[in-house]
């Protein structure tokens, strides 16, 4: 039985309803995605202080949501307006999220393919793309800590 374990944490990304289409995008994507971290249990402590230092150099309150980054809306809509301050943090939050220990896993789903393969098949009753995307993702994550010869801990 193995002692060491694995925490996964995620985030979402997109629409997860398979009727609706995604806001205009100025890449013409259309996709729920989720993903995250998962980390040693080890090492989750590296984690939350890589974390912890990277909102205090730049001043953040806000939790930091990929979507609400991307999109420059919210606790994030200066990143519109102050572009030397958001290259700084663009290049901080990339070296921060190279340097966390662990792995990364998710699942995209492209909501049109979606839509094409399983609406002929449910109709209305097909899962909201989340259900999907978190089933998958965890079962990735379970998958790696079992190669791994480690427990998954579940989801933090």
């Amino acid at each position: 039985m193995p002692t060491s374990t694995y925490h996964l944490y995620l985030d979402d990304s997109g629409t997860r309803y398979p009727r609706r289409k995604s806001s205009a995008r100025l890449d013409g994507l259309d996709y729920f995605a989720m993903g995250g971290l998962l980390v040693p249990s080890e090492r989750i402590n590296d984690a939350l202080l890589a974390h912890a230092e990277l909102v205090n150099r730049h001043g953040i309150l806000a939790p930091l949501h990929s979507n609400s980054i991307r999109v420059r809306k919210g606790a994030f809509a200066w990143l519109e307006h102050d572009r030397e301050r958001a290259c700084r943090f663009y290049a901080d939050l990339e070296r921060t999220l190279c340097q966390l220990p662990g792995y990364v896993v998710g699942c995209v789903i492209h909501r049109p393919g979606y839509n094409d393969r399983y609406a002929p098949l449910y109709g209305k009753a097909r899962w909201d793309l989340c259900k999907s995307a978190y089933t998958i993702s965890v079962e990735r994550a379970a998958k790696f800590a079992a190669r791994s010869d480690r427990a998954f801990d579940g989801l933090c």
